[in-house]
């Protein structure tokens, strides 16, 4: 966090870790180097917070887990017989949580994540 209700956090860290697991549904062309595709996953995601600084007072570090959702869309192309190179998008929506006695709610993140993937 830089600020919390518009104070500065002077110190501390928070750190989020998910465990899922997804399901795809590939859109296959046999006429086409492309593969578009849709997923789904339900999880659990970990927040961790260190003790935490806000305005001269100190709130203990705490941790919460809470289950997670996401949504993928995306295309892979073959470059290979065994790689494709692949970009798609991720909804995450993160269920209620409470950390230190406050309840975080309506968490989600949109992101765009890429890479290639090689079939043994």
């Amino acid at each position: 966090f830089e600020t919390v209700a518009g104070t500065a956090v002077t110190a501390g860290d928070v750190e989020a870790s998910t465990l899922a697991a997804n399901i795809y549904k590939d859109f296959i062309s046999e006429s086409s180097k492309f593969t578009p595709y849709i997923g789904a996953g339900i999880g659990t995601t970990n927040i961790d917070t260190s003790n935490i600084t806000i305005s001269s007072t100190t709130y203990t570090g705490s941790n919460d887990t809470s289950t997670s959702y996401n949504l993928k869309i995306g295309s892979r192309y073959q470059l290979a017989d065994q790689t494709e190179a692949f970009i798609e998008g991720k909804y995450t929506s993160i269920a209620d949580f409470t950390v230190n006695s406050v309840t975080y709610s309506d968490i989600s993140t949109l992101g765009v994540h890429g890479g290639l993937l090689y079939r043994f």
